[in-house]
């Protein structure tokens, strides 16, 4: 009885200690492509003016592809969120009341905490993990050789167009989010109570403060560059020849993308908070 436990317990114990390795492995494995990824991205930026050219063409159209992929569904999701605000607010807690409460948690609570979260799910699964399995599958057809054969990194052409797209995207993103949900949260609030459109306006812009602003700065910065990370690293992982593969790599990319920028955006909440 002593030896069956015994012989559990150690198997336990080894497992643990295997995913523990594994886990160390991968990020040592995931700090040696964020170097190379740097090295490689400072050396474009010093190339010639027909190379830099070209990477401010690349990077403008991943803006754009990031941006119309995204916003439709960011705006429906913003204009369902105001309205479930207001139902909540002058419905369930109907015995509370006062829209300027309510406004302040829309701007607290909302702005800094629910729509990044929402914006960063939606953009993996309209960018982030579309975008992991197309380079997988070019990955797998030989064309990242190729271009090492011409003597073009791929990191180079295809990894800092994408990050700094979505750098320079999910802003934007993040605030046609809240443009949404505050105007369905007005809908809903004129609806209940009739609130002119200036005094809404004014109590948001009273509900706004630096500390804000500067953690959905830094938030808009960490959640940006973790997306893109986690998603060209799993697709540079992808092995050759390996189609079969390339879901199973979405897949991981997507989990790892948004649950290290979920974990990104609670440690700002911690710090600044």
């Amino acid at each position: 009885m002593n030896s069956n436990s015994e012989r559990v317990s150690s198997r336990f114990f080894g497992s643990i200690g295997r995913l523990a390795l594994r886990f160390y492995a991968r990020r040592v494995n995931q700090a040696a492509f964020a170097g190379r990824l740097f090295l490689l991205g400072i050396w474009g930026l010093k190339g010639q003016m027909a190379k830099r050219r070209l990477m401010r063409r690349l990077i403008l159209s991943q803006v754009l592809e990031v941006f119309f992929s995204s916003v439709l569904l960011l705006v429906i999701f913003g204009l369902i969120m105001g309205v479930l605000w207001t139902i909540i607010w002058f419905g369930v807690l109907a015995n509370i009341g006062g829209a300027g409460t309510l406004i302040t948690l829309l701007i607290k609570v909302n702005l800094v905490e629910i729509s990044p979260i929402l914006t960063t799910l939606v953009v993996i699964m309209t960018y982030g993990g579309p975008m992991t399995l197309e380079l997988s599958l070019a990955k797998s057809s030989g064309q990242f050789e190729t271009l090492i054969s011409m003597g073009i990194p791929p990191e180079h052409l295809l990894a800092w167009p994408r990050i700094f797209g979505l750098l320079l995207a999910f802003p934007g993103l993040l605030l046609v989010m809240n443009l949404s949900t505050w105007l369905g949260a007005y809908l809903g609030i004129y609806r209940a109570i009739d609130l002119p459109l200036y005094e809404f306006a004014a109590n948001l812009y009273l509900a706004l403060t630096p500390l804000g602003l500067l953690m959905l700065a830094v938030k808009c910065l960490l959640i940006g560059a973790s997306i893109g990370f986690f998603c060209l690293y799993n697709a540079w992982q992808m092995p050759g020849r390996s189609f079969r593969l390339a879901p199973q790599v979405s897949r991981r990319a997507m989990c790892e993308a948004f649950v290290f920028s979920t974990l990104a955006g609670v440690l700002v909440t911690v710090l600044y908070g």
